[in-house]
């Protein structure tokens, strides 16, 4: 296959071969997808049968009869035997370069109790020997009393090494004595600003959880990740993404400028298959200072499919470790949490970022925090003017309803991560006295936000849960599990329609990312990022979505991946 030239002459080149009356006289299209359910993602929704492409761009799409003379010597024709092509997707909120990283690391996400868990850290202690650190992520806050596992159920079963694993959400690390010892954490050292030290009650003594900003110290020394790594990691990473469909990705949080660097490096090589927004990260500890070099960063750090224009800012914590910001108590208590930043602070902050033309990625969990974002959004956009900025709010646990509707009204984009929306043990174990039943039920109202004419945009937040868009589109639509079709669902009247979970990893994204003049829809003049699925989800039942399986991912006219046959 040729490789994507110039998308202009593409377009006139199908503009050529339109008029011509036997497309053998000629090479043709590069591809041909026929026979097939292809929904469009276009203004009108369109579902057609047929397209072309040519030189990485869409020359056609419509209907069978008419993509004859787009066929030609060289054109590979795909009969897709009914089965569905979409845009590729975008995941509006992934920790790819983490997450690659990460790979090689001790997986413990697929263990659901303690003894699994420290079986399998065990398992990898074993075959690791020559590990100076035992590091890993993924256990479930739920398979311990309180969410607070002890240090000395690792010192037990891993002798001579510290040990250090981050929990599924990513905001709480499980450590053993030498991992403390390691980073200096004794009954004296105070809690960090903006995180705490779980502490044994009698004695004082660290009990081996860390939550938030107390995690940073040990984290320093256990993922001390060099080039190299990093390099490999976000290739693999990438890779993954790709066999799921995803060609475009907002990179949720880009600490420092190595960062910034694996991206640069792999996409001047021609290795990087995607299209990424990095969101550099807001320290809360930081003052002013940090702008100008963000700004830096933006004008040096870019490539052709990268750049780093957005600001990733953390409003809160999580629920699970009591520290997302409440608008009411946490039950049984007056703990509301506590943001990161003052609301004075964070609307400053905000109306100057937005002022210098960056885009304001939040982390907002619980409903304070989603307000306080949203009113901070509201100050900039007074003080500086409105202006087309598609800032983000992700994950929306809580949301007031009465901040649904100011979605829309300011532009703001919705960024959910709908593959939480079940009642798992997160939800009904940690959730549920923590929140009350309630409030758990009102969590992640992504129907509501819907309704209201909300931006949408959705993201996996992968590590922290799986990457793949079409079980987080499935639980989307049926509020319930993934692995168990039918059964419990959470806040049922927040289900959305399938065609709202495409349009959000779709065009949705794309717009996020301001990329949809370019991609995210299935249009003459786009580029060719398009994914072919083994079944139309359009015609299977709710509970099968999640099942399907990308067969073909093409970006800019070219595949990144196929399914072995």
């Amino acid at each position: 296959m040729r490789s994507a030239r110039c998308g202009t002459r593409g377009v006139l080149r199908a503009a050529v071969l339109s008029l011509a009356t036997c497309a053998c006289n000629g090479p043709g299209a590069d591809w041909v997808f026929h026979n097939g359910t292809v929904y469009t993602a276009d203004a009108e929704r369109r579902v057609v049968q047929a397209v072309a492409v040519d030189e990485g761009r869409i020359v056609y799409a419509g209907n069978d009869a008419d993509v004859e003379p787009f066929l030609g010597l060289e054109t590979r024709r795909i009969d897709l035997h009914g089965h569905l092509l979409l845009p590729s997707f975008t995941d509006a909120h992934v920790h790819m370069l983490e997450g690659g990283v990460s790979l090689d690391a001790c997986d413990l996400s697929k263990e659901r109790n303690a003894e699994a868990i420290l079986a399998a850290i065990a398992r990898y202690a074993a075959t690791h020997p020559d590990a100076k650190w035992i590091a890993g992520s993924g256990w479930s806050l739920a398979a311990f009393p309180d969410a607070n596992p002890r240090k000395e159920e690792l010192d037990r079963i891993v002798e001579g090494r510290p040990v250090y694993l981050i929990a599924g959400d990513g905001h709480s690390a499980w450590v053993n004595s030498r991992a403390l010892a390691a980073a200096a954490i004794d009954r004296d050292t105070p809690d960090p600003p903006r995180g705490r030290i779980e502490r044994d009650t009698a004695s004082g003594e660290p009990s081996g959880t860390l939550r938030e900003t107390a995690m940073e110290p040990v984290q320093a020394l256990a993922f001390d990740v060099g080039p190299l790594d990093a390099l490999r990691g976000l290739r693999r990473a990438v890779a993954s993404a790709n066999q799921f469909g995803i060609t475009s990705f907002v990179e949720a949080r880009s600490t420092t400028s190595e960062y910034d660097w694996a991206y640069r490096l792999l996409d001047l090589a021609g290795m990087l298959h995607a299209r990424v927004t990095l969101s550099l990260w807001l320290d809360p500890a930081r003052g002013d200072e940090q702008i100008s070099e963000f700004a830096s960063r933006r004008s040096h750090d870019f490539t052709r499919h990268v750049r780093a224009g957005a600001i990733k800012i953390f409003v809160d914590g999580v629920a699970e470790s009591r520290t997302a910001y409440l608008l009411e108590p946490y039950e049984g208590g007056s703990d509301r949490g506590a943001p990161n930043f003052t609301p004075e602070r964070l609307a400053a902050f905000a109306t100057q970022l937005d002022r210098d033309g960056f885009q304001l990625h939040f982390h907002a969990i619980g409903d304070a925090a989603v307000k306080m974002a949203v009113d901070a959004v509201a100050a900039a956009s007074e003080r500086n003017g409105p202006r087309d900025a598609r800032h983000q709010i992700a994950h929306l646990q809580l949301v007031d309803p009465a901040d649904w509707p100011r979605f829309a009204a300011l532009g703001v984009f919705a960024d959910v991560q709908a593959l939480w929306a079940f009642p798992d043990e997160y939800a009904m174990e940690l959730d549920v006295p923590l929140l009350g039943r309630a409030r758990t039920e009102r969590m992640y109202p992504i129907g509501s936000l819907a309704r209201a004419a909300a931006p949408l945009a959705a993201g996996s937040d992968w590590p922290v849960s799986s990457m793949n868009p079409l079980a987080a589109m499935q639980v989307a639509v049926t509020r319930s599990d993934p692995e168990k079709p039918g059964g419990a669902r959470l806040g049922a009247d927040e289900a959305v329609d399938l065609a709202t979970m495409v349009d959000a990893y779709t065009i949705g994204g794309t717009r996020l990312m301001h990329q949809e003049t370019e991609t995210g829809s299935i249009e003459v003049g786009k580029s060719a990022d398009l994914v072919v699925f083994d079944r139309d989800l359009f015609a299977i039942a709710p509970g099968e979505i999640a099942g399907a399986k990308a067969l073909l991912t093409l970006f800019e006219g070219e595949i990144v991946y196929e399914a072995k046959r």
